[in-house]
């Protein structure tokens, strides 16, 4: 498949017709679109190093491998923010469980020394080489690394787990955008702002301090595995618009409140706080070979949603996650 369903929400772009932006009306619904993916964006970076083993050893035991996967959005903020483009999103990605977003990383754990701990280590790109496999006029920018320390609890045995608590630290970039190929009219209130043929980028970004503990039980050639974690981050979303402009457009633009820099102009809506998940799955061993399925729920942060998750009632919103790795492990 030449073009990833899962990133293309803004492809679509390409084909709306002449429309207005009021620039100051956007900042509602980039707030929407900020607070939606400040839900979901701590909880995609903690894609990679979801090993099955809650604990792999001391040195010499190290393992290396890669693992991918996506976590749902609530589409609407995606949705809404598309129309202020002009533009509706198809129905073929409007799907009954959100917006999906992909993430993937290469990774690496190594046992450590004296004390029953160990440490990982997970890097993901986009390189060029894959972004123009991707889709001719498309931009597309992804970054995740991440790091990790996890101190085994109780170390596993005949009857018992291996149980482990960790402390680490995931950063993730993305975004994605086209070239408008039609003229665009922008407003702040009725001053109008011409610009041709402007560029459009849908950009996020998270990073945070994040805590777990997880509890596994090899089982022949099984290991089930159960993890809880919570995450306190600090994320942006946004939109930037690359096009010339007017001096007189720019201070506008600044009036308002919108930054500009260079040709364009941008808005960026900053969040933080904490989030919560579940994480469990299963990975089936063979000699030094292991594949990982990991499935991933999160609660997110705010406590009266989460309380209305076990009182009946549907104001609960959630954001789930798959993630699948293969990986060498001594």
């Amino acid at each position: 498949m030449k073009k990833l369903k899962a990133l293309l929400l803004v492809s679509v772009l390409s084909t709306a017709s002449v429309f207005s932006v009021d620039i100051g009306g956007l900042k509602d619904t980039v707030g929407e679109f900020s607070s939606s993916m400040a839900g979901v964006l701590p909880f995609t970076s903690t894609v990679g190093l979801n090993w099955s083993d809650a604990y792999i050893g001391n040195f010499p035991h190290f393992g290396v491998g890669l693992s991918g996967g996506f976590t749902s959005m609530n589409v609407r903020s995606f949705d809404t923010l598309l129309e202020q483009f002009g533009v509706s999103m198809p129905e073929w990605l409007s799907l009954s469980t959100g917006a999906l977003i992909p993430a993937y990383a290469l990774e690496a754990r190594l046992g450590g020394f004296i004390l029953p701990f160990d440490i990982g280590v997970k890097f993901g790109y986009i390189p060029k080489e894959i972004k123009d496999f991707l889709g001719e006029g498309l931009r597309f920018d992804y970054l995740m690394v991440g790091a990790d320390i996890r101190y085994a609890v109780i170390r596993e045995n005949l009857i018992l787990p291996n149980v482990s608590v960790g402390l680490g630290y995931n950063y993730l970039r993305g975004g994605i955008g086209t070239t408008l190929p039609v003229n665009q009219n922008f407003f702040i209130g009725t001053e109008k702002i011409a610009v041709s043929n402007p560029d459009l980028d849908l950009m996020w970004e998270t990073s945070g301090i994040d805590v777990n503990a997880q509890i596994s039980k090899s089982l022949l050639i099984f290991t089930p595995y159960l993890g809880l974690g919570a995450t306190y981050s600090q994320s942006s979303a946004g939109y930037e618009i690359s096009a010339k402009l007017a001096d007189a457009d720019k201070d506008r633009l600044e009036d308002i409140g919108v930054e500009v820099a260079g040709d364009g102009f941008s808005f960026k809506k900053k969040s933080d706080g904490w989030g919560y998940r579940a994480f469990g799955g299963l990975s089936f061993n063979l000699a030094f070979i292991r594949f990982d399925l990991t499935a991933m729920y999160s609660f997110g942060g705010d406590a009266k949603k989460i309380g209305n998750m076990f009182n009946g009632t549907t104001d609960f919103e959630g954001n789930w996650g798959l993630s699948f790795g293969i990986r060498f492990q001594l």
